[in-house]
């Protein structure tokens, strides 16, 4: 079932759900439709895990398009409810207008992540493009943060982490008591956490070391340069973050952030910086007191 899945969703993969000929520009994989319908003579229903994985699948392609929107819980979860509302009303007879309601009520969806402006100069282009989203192996992160693992205070936390979870997953081999967490993971385990960033709390003076490679701290660069309404709402959990570091952890991320970083209080934190590439630097802030 999940390989039909992913055959339905990437046979649209580039279509523009804010098109206005949306309705005429998506396929329908035959076998996938075949499979929902015999699920249905058999009075079985769609399983959350199919959910799930559907849910996934969706944000993954979106992530291809636009990695900094951002999708929370209570997204998620509603976005699930459209697929299943879709299984619902799927019959032999009602095939095009059932999946004609499905996308439009994708778009509906997915506009509230786009300012009205955005939205209505996408209405005559009919596809869309993406970019290509790779997870970092967890040797080229080490290298690129310059963790001497030894000398990482535990507990240890990477925030977006990937949905391999590379590096929370070699942190473990090493020994370490580390955990990831990532808005899709492949494969959830105790240490490897699906969760939006925002939908998760970082205990006051929790963690010994907290790592965010090309993750939080980048959204929350991007967020300062293109979105100012929802830049306080990073601010917010960039000082819970802060706090959830034990005195004398360590937060280490790429890239770095000066105009928030220069602000910080010199007495509770040290911090420092260096040029990795490209104008890129790595940042290392560590709680004192």
């Amino acid at each position: 079932m999940e390989k039909k899945i992913e055959k339905q969703i990437g046979l649209n993969r580039n279509i523009n759900l804010f098109s206005s000929n949306l309705n005429k520009n998506f396929q329908i994989d035959n076998d996938f439709i075949a499979e929902l319908l015999n699920l249905k003579i058999q009075n079985k229903g769609i399983s959350r895990e199919s959910l799930r994985k559907t849910r996934n699948i969706v944000l993954e392609t979106l992530y291809g398009i636009n990695q900094y929107i951002n999708v929370q819980q209570k997204d998620m979860i509603e976005l699930e409810e459209i697929y299943k509302v879709t299984f619902d009303k799927l019959s032999t007879v009602n095939v095009s207008e059932v999946m004609i309601d499905h996308y439009q009520r994708l778009s509906t969806w997915l506009s509230r992540f786009y300012p009205n402006h955005f939205i209505n100069q996408l209405r005559e282009q009919e596809t869309i493009g993406s970019v290509l989203n790779e997870e970092y192996s967890a040797d080229f992160q080490i290298y690129i943060l310059d963790l001497v693992v030894a000398n990482l205070d535990e507990p240890i936390i990477d925030i977006g982490c990937g949905k391999t979870g590379n590096l929370p997953c070699k942190l473990k081999e090493m020994g370490k008591d580390a955990v990831g967490i990532d808005r899709i993971i492949e494969e959830e385990k105790d240490y490897l956490i699906e969760k939006n960033w925002f939908d998760f709390y970082f205990e006051n003076e929790k963690w010994g070391t907290i790592i965010s490679n090309m993750s939080f701290v980048n959204h929350l660069l991007y967020t300062y340069e293109n979105d100012n309404l929802n830049l306080e709402k990073y601010l917010i959990k960039f000082k819970e973050i802060l706090d959830a570091l034990k005195p004398c952890g360590r937060f280490i991320y790429t890239p770095s952030i000066p105009f928030l970083e220069n602000y910080l209080d010199g007495k509770k934190y040290r911090i420092s910086r260096d040029l990795i590439i490209n104008g890129i630097s790595r940042t290392l802030i560590e709680r004192t007191t």
